[in-house]
């Protein structure tokens, strides 16, 4: 079964939008998938639009900027599932201060949530796991979009 709870939204509309969404995500992303649990919370003050913790070997916590619009709080949850699918797959990992893609290390220093400088953004970027979930994420919203006539 796909769990998913949403937090800190008071419209039950959107609350009903970002669980769809987030089970569209779920079937393309990993149609194979019979257990996972992912909490949705809407936040105030992150220091992105959007991140996902692996909180469980198939649990997932995405938090979501509140400042954004709708559609882009429905595109960063996009982006995000692509790193529960990455982080499911074991293809991303956090281990001792150390982000692993497909088993290379990067720092996670470097991969820290603020206070990035342009060139390190801009290598964060470019790392697989970006780039990867960048190319997704309007692939699954357009779907999504397409799906709901949201």
């Amino acid at each position: 079964m796909i769990e998913v709870d949403i937090h800190n939204c008071r419209s039950k509309v959107k609350v009903d939008i970002y669980r769809k969404a987030v089970e569209c995500f779920v079937h393309a992303l990993m149609p194979k998938i019979k257990n996972m649990y992912i909490d949705v919370c809407l936040e105030n003050n992150l220091d992105a639009d959007a991140f996902c913790t692996q909180i469980g070997s198939n649990q997932f916590l995405i938090e979501v900027s509140k400042k954004l619009p709708t559609r882009d709080q429905i595109k960063s949850i996009a982006h995000e599932m692509v790193h529960c699918k990455q982080f499911y797959q074991k293809k991303l990992q956090y281990k001792d201060n150390k982000i692993f893609w497909e088993g290379k290390s990067y720092k996670l220093n470097q991969m820290k949530r603020n206070n990035l400088t342009y060139d390190e953004y801009h290598s964060y970027l470019n790392t697989p796991w970006e780039i990867e979930a960048y190319e997704m994420e309007d692939v699954l919203f357009n779907n999504f979009s397409i799906v709901t006539g949201k």
